[in-house]
Protein backbone atom coordinates (compact mmCIF):
# COMPACT_ATOMS: atom_id res chain seq x y z
CA UNK A 1 0.00 0.00 0.00
CA UNK A 2 1.09 3.37 -0.37
CA UNK A 3 0.31 6.47 2.01
CA UNK A 4 1.54 10.39 1.63
CA UNK A 5 2.01 12.81 3.90
CA UNK A 6 2.04 16.23 3.35
CA UNK A 7 1.35 20.02 4.59
CA UNK A 8 0.21 23.77 3.38
CA UNK A 9 0.27 26.35 5.02
CA UNK A 10 -3.37 28.02 5.78
CA UNK A 11 -5.74 29.25 8.52
CA UNK A 12 -5.23 32.93 10.39
CA UNK A 13 -1.47 32.36 11.92
CA UNK A 14 0.05 31.16 8.28
CA UNK A 15 0.50 27.31 10.49
CA UNK A 16 1.03 24.37 8.45
CA UNK A 17 -2.01 22.13 7.69
CA UNK A 18 -1.09 18.34 7.56
CA UNK A 19 -2.72 15.83 6.00
CA UNK A 20 -3.09 12.14 4.79
CA UNK A 21 -3.62 10.35 1.73
CA UNK A 22 -4.21 6.45 1.43
CA UNK A 23 -4.84 4.28 -1.67
CA UNK A 24 -7.50 2.93 -3.25
CA UNK A 25 -8.02 -0.16 -4.57
CA UNK A 26 -7.97 1.12 -8.07
CA UNK A 27 -4.62 2.61 -7.06
CA UNK A 28 -5.97 6.33 -6.90
CA UNK A 29 -4.91 8.56 -3.88
CA UNK A 30 -7.76 10.54 -1.68
CA UNK A 31 -7.04 12.79 1.02
CA UNK A 32 -8.09 11.13 4.56
CA UNK A 33 -9.87 13.72 6.43
CA UNK A 34 -8.36 15.04 9.92
CA UNK A 35 -9.55 16.92 13.07
CA UNK A 36 -6.76 19.74 13.31
CA UNK A 37 -5.84 19.09 16.58
CA UNK A 38 -4.82 15.46 15.28
CA UNK A 39 -1.67 17.10 13.90
CA UNK A 40 -1.89 20.86 14.82
CA UNK A 41 -3.78 22.66 17.55
CA UNK A 42 -2.27 24.24 20.87
CA UNK A 43 0.41 21.48 21.34
CA UNK A 44 1.79 20.98 18.25
CA UNK A 45 5.49 21.32 17.63
CA UNK A 46 6.05 19.51 14.07
CA UNK A 47 5.20 16.30 11.66
CA UNK A 48 8.34 14.71 10.59
CA UNK A 49 8.49 11.98 8.18
CA UNK A 50 5.93 8.43 7.59
CA UNK A 51 7.18 5.28 7.51
CA UNK A 52 5.79 2.08 6.35
CA UNK A 53 5.86 -2.08 7.03
CA UNK A 54 3.50 -4.77 6.19
CA UNK A 55 1.71 -4.29 8.87
CA UNK A 56 0.76 -0.32 9.11
CA UNK A 57 2.64 3.03 8.75
CA UNK A 58 4.06 5.57 11.44
CA UNK A 59 4.68 9.33 11.31
CA UNK A 60 7.08 10.76 13.67
CA UNK A 61 7.20 13.72 14.83
CA UNK A 62 7.05 16.21 18.17
CA UNK A 63 4.45 17.76 20.58
CA UNK A 64 4.73 20.21 23.39
CA UNK A 65 5.11 17.13 25.54
CA UNK A 66 8.03 15.78 23.64
CA UNK A 67 8.57 13.39 20.87
CA UNK A 68 5.39 11.60 19.74
CA UNK A 69 4.09 9.43 17.06
CA UNK A 70 1.35 8.52 14.85
CA UNK A 71 0.53 5.11 13.98
CA UNK A 72 -2.11 3.54 11.02
CA UNK A 73 -2.75 0.37 10.57
CA UNK A 74 -3.88 1.01 6.77
CA UNK A 75 -3.54 4.94 6.43
CA UNK A 76 -6.91 5.49 6.88
CA UNK A 77 -7.16 7.35 10.05
CA UNK A 78 -3.91 8.10 12.12
CA UNK A 79 -3.58 7.86 16.01
CA UNK A 80 -1.16 10.34 17.99
CA UNK A 81 0.58 8.89 20.89
CA UNK A 82 1.78 11.66 22.89
CA UNK A 83 2.90 12.13 26.14
CA UNK A 84 3.96 8.61 26.29
CA UNK A 85 6.42 7.37 28.81
CA UNK A 86 9.89 7.42 27.40
CA UNK A 87 9.32 8.72 24.14
CA UNK A 88 8.11 12.40 26.01
CA UNK A 89 10.29 14.98 27.67
CA UNK A 90 10.83 13.92 31.35
CA UNK A 91 13.46 15.62 34.21
CA UNK A 92 16.09 13.88 32.26
CA UNK A 93 15.82 15.70 29.39
CA UNK A 94 13.62 17.57 26.32
CA UNK A 95 12.90 15.09 23.69
CA UNK A 96 12.83 15.58 19.62
CA UNK A 97 12.06 12.80 16.90
CA UNK A 98 13.07 13.20 13.31
CA UNK A 99 12.20 9.82 11.53
CA UNK A 100 10.96 6.24 12.01
CA UNK A 101 11.51 3.32 10.30
CA UNK A 102 10.03 -0.05 10.28
CA UNK A 103 12.13 -2.87 12.00
CA UNK A 104 11.44 -7.19 12.13
CA UNK A 105 10.30 -6.71 15.75
CA UNK A 106 8.31 -3.18 15.70
CA UNK A 107 9.65 0.09 14.96
CA UNK A 108 12.91 2.26 15.53
CA UNK A 109 12.86 6.21 16.44
CA UNK A 110 15.58 8.28 16.37
CA UNK A 111 16.24 12.34 17.32
CA UNK A 112 17.77 13.57 20.17
CA UNK A 113 17.59 14.60 23.95
CA UNK A 114 18.41 17.98 25.20
CA UNK A 115 19.83 16.76 28.85
CA UNK A 116 18.10 19.02 31.74
CA UNK A 117 20.51 22.06 32.24
CA UNK A 118 22.17 22.19 28.85
CA UNK A 119 21.25 23.73 25.72
CA UNK A 120 23.11 21.02 23.12
CA UNK A 121 21.42 17.83 22.01
CA UNK A 122 22.38 14.12 22.54
CA UNK A 123 21.41 11.75 20.02
CA UNK A 124 18.52 9.10 21.15
CA UNK A 125 16.53 6.00 19.19
CA UNK A 126 13.95 4.75 21.17
CA UNK A 127 11.94 1.25 20.01
CA UNK A 128 8.64 -0.06 20.04
CA UNK A 129 7.23 -3.80 19.49
CA UNK A 130 3.45 -1.54 18.45
CA UNK A 131 4.25 2.18 18.28
CA UNK A 132 2.45 3.25 21.61
CA UNK A 133 5.03 1.84 24.21
CA UNK A 134 8.60 2.90 23.73
CA UNK A 135 12.12 1.84 25.15
CA UNK A 136 15.14 4.50 24.99
CA UNK A 137 18.03 3.18 23.19
CA UNK A 138 21.37 5.54 24.11
CA UNK A 139 23.84 6.48 21.52
CA UNK A 140 26.82 7.47 22.20
CA UNK A 141 27.71 11.19 21.42
CA UNK A 142 29.83 14.33 22.52
CA UNK A 143 28.36 15.74 25.86
CA UNK A 144 30.17 19.14 24.97
CA UNK A 145 28.92 19.14 21.67
CA UNK A 146 25.59 18.97 19.19
CA UNK A 147 24.57 15.84 18.30
CA UNK A 148 21.35 14.62 16.69
CA UNK A 149 19.70 11.30 14.95
CA UNK A 150 17.85 12.51 11.89
CA UNK A 151 17.41 9.86 9.49
CA UNK A 152 17.06 5.50 10.06
CA UNK A 153 17.30 3.04 7.59
CA UNK A 154 16.76 -0.91 8.57
CA UNK A 155 19.71 -3.34 7.19
CA UNK A 156 20.02 -6.77 7.90
CA UNK A 157 21.86 -5.92 11.20
CA UNK A 158 19.43 -3.44 12.30
CA UNK A 159 18.32 0.29 12.20
CA UNK A 160 21.32 2.03 11.11
CA UNK A 161 21.12 6.03 12.30
CA UNK A 162 22.78 8.86 10.84
CA UNK A 163 23.00 12.71 11.37
CA UNK A 164 24.83 15.47 13.29
CA UNK A 165 27.88 14.86 15.47
CA UNK A 166 29.69 17.90 16.67
CA UNK A 167 30.45 19.83 13.45
CA UNK A 168 30.67 17.43 11.38
CA UNK A 169 28.27 13.85 10.58
CA UNK A 170 28.10 10.45 11.87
Amino acid sequence: RLAVLGAKVGGAHGNPRVSSWEQRPDGSLIEVKASFELYGGPLAVNVSRLAGGPDGFMIAGNRMSGAAAWTSPDSAEFTIHEAVPELASDDRGETWAFEAARTPDGWAMVGGLIPAGRIDRDPLAWRSTDGIAWTREPVPGDATAYDELQRVVVLDDGPLAVGLRGNGFG
